[in-house]
């Protein structure tokens, strides 16, 4: 670990960065200099140890976090207790020889095996040369996980048809999210489309609520599969399903095109 993080003097004459209150800025600044923070960008910290290093109320932290999730600055875990800086490899290079031996060595503490992808496709995109056999990204545990996931939807469907239900009927929509599916989608649009912002973050976070996870990630997969790599044509794609009552597939025998008058009176419109 450093004894100190460099800062760019560019930080204080960002545009959105002169929008920030003072509490945000030292918030932010904080963030990338604390004596937690590791080469990656990714480590672990407790709300309440970030209340008694900063002097703030714990409920200031809450608050303060969620902004920058939002804002797409950050991910936070609050399973692991970890803060992942996502532009922490825009600024900090990692090709150094000595630097990329300290992040994998890092990296095999992280506990939040969804941020290990993210920081993976975050390498490609700076074109850094990291290895990705190097990084344990969790896939078999994932597939027992996703592999249990399925037995029991299955189950609610069974139980849901048992009672005259149509899972299918209700346009997708979802109330809730987990945080785990927030952080797959969010690593599935920098594959399919590139990177994220604080306003797609907060788009991300809307689709997931109207719709829910397994609509998105299919709506995202059949964008690029069309060739349509951008959020109005996925928000065609979402609003075309809930239309016709259920999702279409581009394999579907039923499948159709999207309607685009019914995608630009869409409410995601950028």
């Amino acid at each position: 670990m450093a004894v100190f993080r460099q800062v760019h003097t560019t930080f204080w004459q960002d545009p959105e960065m002169i929008e920030y209150e003072p509490e945000e800025k030292y918030f932010y600044l904080y963030l990338m200099t604390n004596p937690h923070t590791t080469q990656c960008g990714v480590y672990e910290i407790s709300p309440k140890l970030m209340s008694i290093e900063l002097g703030y109320p714990i409920d200031t932290v809450y608050i303060l976090l969620q902004r920058f999730i939002d804002r797409g600055k950050i991910l936070y875990s609050k399973d692991t207790n970890e803060v992942f800086l996502l532009n922490w490899l825009k600024y900090n290079s990692i090709k150094s020889p000595k630097v990329m031996s300290c992040v994998e060595k890092e990296l095999k503490n992280v506990k939040n095996k969804a941020f290990l992808k993210v920081f993976y496709d975050l390498c490609i995109q700076y074109g850094y040369p990291i290895d990705r056999l190097s990084i344990d990204l969790g896939e078999e545990k994932e597939q027992e996980e996703e592999q249990e996931q399925e037995e029991e939807q299955e189950q609610e469907e069974i139980e849901a048809l048992s009672k005259g239900l149509d899972r299918g009927s209700n346009g997708g929509s979802s109330s809730s999210y987990s945080e785990n599916e927030f952080i797959e989608l969010v690593n599935l649009y920098q594959q399919v489309i590139g990177p994220i912002n604080s306003l797609t973050s907060e788009w991300l976070q809307d689709i997931l609520r109207d719709y829910g996870f397994q609509w998105c990630k299919n709506a995202m997969l059949e964008a690029e599969k069309r060739g349509k790599r951008n959020k109005k044509y996925i928000e065609g794609i979402l609003q075309n399903w809930k239309t016709s009552g259920g999702m279409r597939l581009s394999n579907d025998e039923n499948s159709r095109k999207i309607d685009y008058e019914e995608a630009a009176k869409s409410k995601y419109r950028w």
